[in-house]
């Protein structure tokens, strides 16, 4: 073979090495590729199509969450802050709790929410249900839990699960405040030593928010959140009689008379129940901020009410006080019995909900609400059930043309984009 036949054979070798190589190479990637889908697919949340009737009534994840470590400590300065109100208060078998709360219901098919949740009927107690709530509240860019708090091992809030939630927050870099139910001056006040002394081991849990914000009438110690919703229903249910004044003036004796002393904190006063001159929307001038505090010795406002669309509106702000403005996603409340319904507008409610906060950038934010079914304001994931005699709503097609890992977490995918707006500088 002369020397341009063996030159030849030489080029053709390397072509055939190379066309090799490029094939195995492709197989690789392809395979490297397909196992990456295959694990982003197994640490998403399972699709049920129907519930499960087994005892647990609730569909368990396929893989647990990651818990990250919690930072050394847990006493943060206040900045711009996402809150989202959390309800403990769901069990099943043997003992149903809210998902029967509804005339015909029965769970785990027929729940009492218009929505079903992606984990079933689940039970709030639950290490699987918490470990999801956890990754999901991080996954929303919620910085603190609202922890609905009805009293020292209220069937609605037990100490086993406050406990728990405390725990799982700290483990998960999330922190926990108080959303303290309706009840006389002296059940708040046994509420708030209970949390202090009994299950935050004198407020010393890392799980528990911390925050140096000073106010008005409030010093510049690292404190607890407490938000009174609506303060006055219980003087208003058992006392007629009583005037808003006299009973602010007992909340103003209850305040007084913590601060400075170890059950001292930060107290958030309901302004959608208060006897005070607002605007529709519930969101308070300078001037009406200032004279709830001075009437109630607070550090300043929370309102609960799901008509949030704040287009036009200059939100209040102070040293002096505390404004803390909601989101919401919107609010249906006719399957118990209710009358209200904030149409949801396949996330319109939401974004716009939205809008003027990341734009005026107040101080705090909450959402309203992480998980109450029951009035459909939630924006844990929801799954595109198929039961036979029940319909239920799902979130598909709400944000069109925006992306997220699938339907069922629309809104969590939704909260962070916002609220990645809402910290920009």
């Amino acid at each position: 073979m002369n020397q341009k036949g063996v030159i030849a054979l030489v080029i053709l070798a390397v072509i055939a090495v190379l066309v090799f190589v490029g094939i195995n190479f492709t197989i690789n990637s392809e395979q490297q590729i397909q196992s990456k889908e295959n694990s982003i697919e197994n640490h998403s949340p399972v699709i049920v199509s129907s519930p499960t009737s087994s005892p647990s009534a609730s569909p368990s994840p396929s893989s647990k969450p990651t818990i990250k470590p919690l930072p050394a400590t847990s006493k943060v300065v206040s900045g711009r802050t996402v809150f989202a109100y959390y309800y403990a208060w769901y069990s099943n078998l043997p003992r149903w709790l809210h998902w029967v709360s509804c005339s015909g219901c029965t769970p785990p098919n027929n729940i009492y929410a218009k929505y079903y949740p992606t984990l079933g009927a689940y039970d709030s107690s639950s290490d699987t249900t918490l470990d999801w709530h956890m990754n999901w509240l991080k996954m929303s860019k919620v910085d603190v839990i609202l922890l609905s708090y009805w009293g020292a091992n209220h069937d609605f809030s037990t100490d086993v699960v406050v406990k728990k939630i405390l725990d799982k927050a700290a483990a998960s870099g999330l922190k926990v405040a108080f959303l303290l139910e309706p009840g006389s001056v002296e059940k708040h006040r046994a509420s708030i030593t209970h949390i202090i002394n009994n299950l935050t081991n004198n407020g010393t849990h890392k799980g528990l928010y911390k925050v140096v914000r000073q106010t008005k009438y409030g010093s510049s110690n690292p404190k607890p959140l407490f938000l009174f919703y609506n303060w006055g229903q219980h003087y208003g249910n058992n006392n007629p009689g009583m005037s808003a004044d006299q009973i602010k003036a007992l909340y103003k004796g209850l305040f007084d008379s913590l601060r400075n002393t170890p059950l001292d904190g930060i107290f958030l006063t309901d302004n959608s129940k208060a006897a005070m001159v607002l605007n529709s929307a519930k969101n308070p001038n300078d001037a009406s901020a200032r004279n709830d505090v001075d009437n109630f010795h607070n550090d300043g406002l929370f309102n609960y009410d799901a008509n949030a669309i704040w287009k036009g509106q200059t939100f209040a702000k102070s040293n002096d006080y505390i404004n803390l403005i909601q989101v919401s996603p919107g609010f249906d409340n006719t399957k118990i019995k209710g009358s209200k319904v904030v149409d949801r507008r396949n996330g319109s409610q939401y974004d716009e909900s939205w809008s003027e906060v990341a734009k005026q950038k107040p101080e705090w934010v909450v959402i309203l609400t992480f998980n109450e079914w029951g009035e459909n304001s939630q924006i844990e994931p929801a799954n595109a059930v198929n039961i036979p005699g029940v319909s239920y709503l799902n979130y598909s097609g709400h944000f069109p043309g925006f992306a997220c890992i699938n339907d069922d977490a629309r809104y969590l995918c939704r909260s962070a984009y916002w609220v990645n707006l809402y910290k920009q500088p």
